[in-house]
């Protein structure tokens, strides 16, 4: 029997599900304290093992998932650690757009919301470990289809078709997540993370292509670097993007520059207040102001319109602008702001 309960946290406005399985006497909840920690275990899942206890169910003793250091090949209970760490995407950086990276040099991926799982095939077993260095269960179907894989250790994301990451750590989902498999850094006991991008994913491309057709494991599709890109993923529901550099070899654990994320792209209306130098001269930078105060800063795009504005700046404060940015952060700020186009011309 699963119980299932929702906690409000104790220091903000957040709701949190947490669900106990007294079958296998495992919880899961999708609050802070169960998916950043070792152990999994929190307070909310305590509380229902306590519940399910308290009502007469007989729960099995449970030991703790191991936990083992990436950095060495081990067994932890008869389970193969990983080797290498994940390689973790960076942010854009500021004043970059999606026009820095439209060249052969790089392809765009869909960014899934999901768990970070490195996933181990060997001599007939699978294990799945998370970013902490947890092992994480899988259903059986799962398992057996990531048997179908040649041996190695593949990077990924667990997720849930159409849902969200805090759907992964749901008991009663757990038959149906898949396994979105985006790179290998091993295969046949040979580490290749020394090889650029193009030959890893070739290397995938051949292992995946042992899967059955209805396998709940899925390469991750590659398109190119551009708004259409980006906007099919956004358009279907997808979280965001991750541009990649094709030549990018593998370091394990480290924050990568040659992996970029992208975000929803919303809009924004501004005022132009004033100018400031950049680049190509000294008013080629929009100073500019929303409604509710908040200000932002973006380059003039075009060598035709940065002329215009040159030759009479004092004409341009006032007008209203529209925006394109990459989400906002916790202070209100938008994200890699950047001049679409005047309001008043759209």
């Amino acid at each position: 029997m699963i119980l299932t309960e929702k906690f409000e946290s104790s220091s903000s406005s957040k709701i949190y599900e947490a669900q106990f399985d007294s079958d296998s006497g495992r919880g899961t909840c999708n609050c802070p304290g169960w998916t950043k920690r070792s152990i999994r275990e929190c307070k909310h899942t305590k509380a229902l093992a306590k519940k399910a206890a308290s009502s007469g169910a007989k729960l099995p003793e449970v030991k703790p998932d191991p936990v083992t250091p990436f950095d060495d090949l081990q067994e932890s209970g008869g389970f193969a650690a990983p080797t290498i760490k994940p390689m973790l995407a960076s942010a854009m950086k500021e004043r970059m757009t999606l026009a820095d990276f439209t060249n052969d040099d790089y392809v765009m991926e869909e960014k899934f919301d999901g768990h970070r799982l490195s996933v181990i095939v060997k001599d007939g077993k699978v294990t799945a470990w998370s970013r902490q260095g947890t092992l994480r269960p899988l259903c059986a179907g799962l398992v057996a289809d990531l048997l179908h894989l040649p041996d190695g250790q593949y990077d990924g994301e667990l997720c849930y078709p159409g849902g969200t990451s805090s759907d992964v750590v749901r008991l009663d989902l757990l038959d149906q997540l898949v396994y979105v498999v985006f790179d290998t850094v091993e295969l046949m006991g040979k580490i290749i993370t020394d090889l650029p991008g193009t030959e890893r994913r070739a290397a995938l491309e051949l292992a995946v292509a042992h899967l059955p057709k209805d396998a709940r494991v899925r390469i991750a599709t590659q398109g190119p670097v551009s708004k259409e890109t980006i906007a099919g993923i956004w358009a279907l529901g997808g979280e965001g993007a991750i541009i990649k550099k094709l030549d990018a070899t593998y370091k394990s654990g480290w924050r990568t520059p040659n992996w970029i994320k992208v975000k929803e792209i919303g809009a924004a209306e501004l005022t132009i207040t004033g100018f400031d130098k950049g680049k190509s001269g000294p008013c080629s930078v929009f100073l500019l102001r929303h409604d509710d105060g908040r200000e932002a800063r973006t380059k003039v795009l075009t060598d035709e319109l940065i002329r215009k504005v040159h030759a009479d700046p004092d004409s341009y404060i006032g007008r209203r602008v529209t925006i394109s940015f990459m989400g906002e952060t916790k202070s209100g700020a938008w994200r890699h702001p950047i001049f679409d186009h005047f309001t008043e011309e759209a």
